[in-house]
């Protein structure tokens, strides 16, 4: 079933909601304090405009719509060009304002571009989560790459031997999570992978072939564990934001 994505990848990239930018966060998820890049990835081949931190990158908690996030960032009137299918990188060290550390919970990246000639702005949402050690987490063991397989990992200590399903979605704009969740994909969202966690809540490793088209490069993709137990319950992973290179 996880070779489905191959097909999905290439068949509905024109359903998914229009977006300039593709990102990918290192390390996919966080554990607190430490470092974190944010990478984004020009997806319209046009290139885009970034103009100063205050005016490109919003920061909410909890959602899109959530409390609003002050990083203490100094503004100053710089703009960067982005190259057609060019990347820019953002460090963030989990603090917040007055050098407070973030704490747990999903942080959620409004990234606002511009063309090219600054007339048309477009903002793109990505999920980052902050976690403890044994909270549920989805890991990719390597990166994303036209015609090389992708590796999964899902780790739940807490929740042995419960279903889980990989989830898969091209974005995270316009998110709909009616059971609070905690959803880092969008629909259109397909489940590419079933299977059952071991004595230990973990998932041993899954992998998929990405297509060897170079159509793909700079696409964006969001993957996100969802953990069922027969109850029902119900726990996600964190959501992995990724760009498919070369």
């Amino acid at each position: 079933m996880l070779r489905t994505l191959a097909a999905i990848v290439v068949i509905l990239p024109s359903l998914a909601a229009q977006q300039a930018v593709s990102a990918e966060f290192s390390p996919a998820v966080g554990l607190p304090g430490g470092n974190v890049e944010l990478k984004i990835t020009d997806m319209t081949n046009a290139g885009r405009t970034l103009i100063n931190p205050c005016g490109w990158l919003e920061l909410h908690s909890g959602s899109p719509n959530g409390p609003s996030v002050f990083l203490g960032i100094i503004c100053f009137d710089y703009v960067h060009q982005i190259a057609p299918g060019g990347s820019y990188s953002f460090l963030w060290d989990q603090t917040l304002a007055f050098s407070f550390p973030a704490p747990p919970d999903d942080y959620w990246f409004g990234v606002t571009t511009w063309d090219t000639n600054v007339t048309s702005p477009r903002t793109d949402w990505f999920c980052f989560r902050i976690q403890d050690a044994d909270a549920p987490r989805l890991t990719p063991t390597n990166t994303a790459r036209v015609g090389q397989p992708l590796l999964l990992d899902v780790d739940a200590p807490t929740h042995p031997t419960w279903l889980y399903g990989v989830l898969f979605s091209l974005t995270s704009n316009d998110i709909v999570d009616p059971l609070d969740l905690g959803l880092c994909v969008a629909p259109p969202i397909f489940v590419i992978h079933v299977d059952g966690l071991d004595a230990n809540g973990h998932s041993g490793t899954t992998s998929f072939q990405i297509p060897p088209a170079p159509s793909l490069i700079s696409r964006g993709f969001v993957l996100q564990g969802l953990l069922v137990d027969p109850a029902p319950a119900f726990a996600t992973t964190n959501g992995v934001t990724m760009s498919i290179g070369p």
